[in-house]
């Protein structure tokens, strides 16, 4: 990312719009020769324009020969989206009249825009802060109502002004206990134990559903990641392919037919589900199966949802043992239920399964069904499309980065150790060290402090024009 800190003194230019045949095709030229370059590929346009007019134009090429009529759009230093002189030429929406004028934008004196690097300088001059910039990449990916809503939020700044309350409430602590120390050898003490302590756990009860929530925004932003699991010939890829309603995975008798995980990315139901065929869970000497069997662990430690299926006409002899933790949503489902010969006694005798089989302490949703014959699989698809019935709320604010939730949770970390420690009344110098640290982690959310390393990882995520 020094690549960008290194250039951002050059007028940069890209097509902004989705490339291919389009009503109209935008170019941005951002930087401090925006102005006069834009002047070079259309002659007439003023010496001094009115920023935030549109004037309509020739524009022409190195050789004074016409390449086609625009709007072309003029932002004054400070108020464009990138905080620097902007200009935005709005041609017909050909290929060839884009890629024309975009040769002409570089022959002129223009680099061409790397990725993210509008976004970038909008982030650099001060205009939007990290926290935004990754709201704009959410909003670009966003695929459902409840992502667009939740990244909108972001963009304007809604989960940003949470985090400054949170960045004050943390400098007023530090200031008291500055103050606390300063005047300690003069046996005044302008500040309580108890106001410190309350802002202490002012920011506590800010942070702490910050970090809880994101795992319903990676969800909405990412989708629901729902792994079927269980044991061999229980029935997994047949329900995978009953969900999907297509023989996409490959059905045998024959245990251990799955070697490898299979994953597919449903959105009928709105939020988008990637829906995962494991590898049968159990013991076995066959090297390949066995690497079968750890990947298919690995997808359940990563899954929002485990669908565990097990043979209903002979799970008593099938008792999953399962090798990693699941996750909080779990659904249970016993297939081969057209084998059973007492169905309601069977249900009434597996009530209790999930607790005792498979450790699990939630109340689990039992689902019985027959995928042979089509039977209970609306009510298990119907349980899912309940899952995904998610939307976001006018005030609430909800995290959707891996890099915000990693800071956050070592911001809370500090938070809840300055706590404890005030309570034992020890000394103001180690609080102010640990939350220095919760301060330091709020900061790398907003971007107050990165590296070059950071950057990359977050803008390398957009597109050319963004």
């Amino acid at each position: 990312m020094s690549r960008y800190v290194d250039l951002v003194d050059d007028t940069i230019c890209a097509i902004i719009t989705a490339p291919g045949k389009a009503g109209v095709s935008v170019h941005r030229v951002s930087g401090p020769s925006a102005l006069k370059i834009s002047q070079k590929i259309s002659p007439k346009f003023p010496k001094a324009p009115e920023s935030h007019r549109a004037y309509f134009l020739q524009l022409m090429d190195r050789n004074g020969h016409p390449i086609d009529e625009a709007l072309v759009t003029y932002f004054s230093q400070g108020k464009s989206f990138t905080g620097d002189e902007t200009v935005e030429i709005s041609t017909h929406g050909g290929p060839a009249i884009a890629n024309k004028l975009l040769a002409e934008l570089v022959h002129f004196g223009c680099r061409p825009a790397e990725r993210g690097e509008f976004s970038f300088r909008a982030f650099y001059n001060g205009k939007i802060d990290l926290v935004q910039a990754e709201g704009i990449l959410g909003l670009v990916n966003s695929e459902t109502e409840a992502a667009r809503k939740m990244s909108l939020r972001q963009l304007k700044g809604h989960l940003s002004s949470t985090l400054h309350v949170i960045e004050e409430t943390i400098i007023r602590v530090l200031a008291q206990l500055e103050a606390s120390i300063d005047f300690s050898t003069e046996d005044i003490e302008p500040f309580s134990l108890q106001q410190i302590q309350e802002l202490i756990e002012k920011g506590v009860s800010l942070v702490t559903p910050l970090v809880e929530s994101f795992q319903r925004g990676r969800v909405i932003s990412e989708g629901l990641r729902v792994v079927i699991c269980g044991p061999p010939n229980a029935g997994k890829s047949s329900l995978y392919n009953a969900i999907l309603g297509t023989d996409r995975a490959i059905v045998s008798a024959t245990p251990g037919t799955t070697r490898d995980f299979i994953e597919t990315t449903y959105r009928d139901f709105g939020l988008p589900i990637k829906i995962v065929d494991t590898a049968g869970l159990r013991e076995t000497q066959d090297e390949i199966e066995e690497q079968g069997i750890q990947r298919s662990v690995r997808q359940i430690e990563d899954a929002d949802l485990a669908l565990i299926i097990l043979d209903g006409s002979d799970y008593a002899n099938k008792v999953v043992r399962l090798p990693t933790p699941l996750p909080n949503q779990t659904i249970l489902v016993f297939n081969k239920m057209d084998l059973v010969s007492n169905g309601e006694q069977f249900k009434e005798q597996v009530r209790d399964y999930p607790k005792t089989m498979l450790d699990i302490q939630q109340d689990t949703p039992i689902f019985f069904c027959s995928i042979k014959k089509d039977e209970g699989i609306k009510q298990i698809t119907k349980k899912l499309e309940e899952l995904c019935l998610v939307d976001v709320d006018q005030n609430e604010s909800l995290i959707t980065q891996y890099r915000q939730a990693d800071h956050l949770e070592k911001a809370l970390l500090g938070l809840k150790k300055a706590h404890q420690l005030i309570t034992q009344t020890t000394s103001y110098d180690l609080i102010a060290i640990d939350m220095q640290e919760s301060l330091h982690a709020i900061y790398a959310v907003l971007g107050k402090e990165f590296d070059d390393q950071v950057l990359d990882r977050v803008f390398k995520e957009f597109c050319i024009g963004k």
